[in-house]
């Protein structure tokens, strides 16, 4: 048995960030076809003039939703690095079985 005794935090919110843009892609996918089958009713105004497209809109998804998700992987990467950290070194790592 191993035990995992310390994360680099850096290299563990790198990779956390990476993890994040991608499920940030999916979402924003997700996103952006929900979007573009919205109903014509949400998108008529009050006086029934057309607002903005909700498809046209939702395609931004495609690229905010990675870039929000790629900055929140990386901080809570680098704060739950930390975190384990200080708690490994109190009471033990985790054990683990390389094979």
């Amino acid at each position: 048995m191993k035990v995992i005794k310390r994360i680099d935090p850096m290299s563990a919110a790198k990779v956390m960030a990476g993890l994040g843009a991608i499920t940030g892609l999916i979402a924003g996918i997700l996103i952006a076809i929900l979007g573009s089958s919205a109903p014509m009713s949400y998108m008529m105004g009050t006086y029934g003039a057309m607002q903005p497209s909700l498809g046209k809109l939702s395609v931004l998804a495609i690229i905010i939703m990675p870039i929000v998700y790629a900055i929140a992987g990386f901080i809570s990467g680098l704060v739950w690095s930390v975190f384990y950290n200080f708690v490994a070194g109190k009471i033990g790592g985790i054990k683990i079985e390389l094979k």
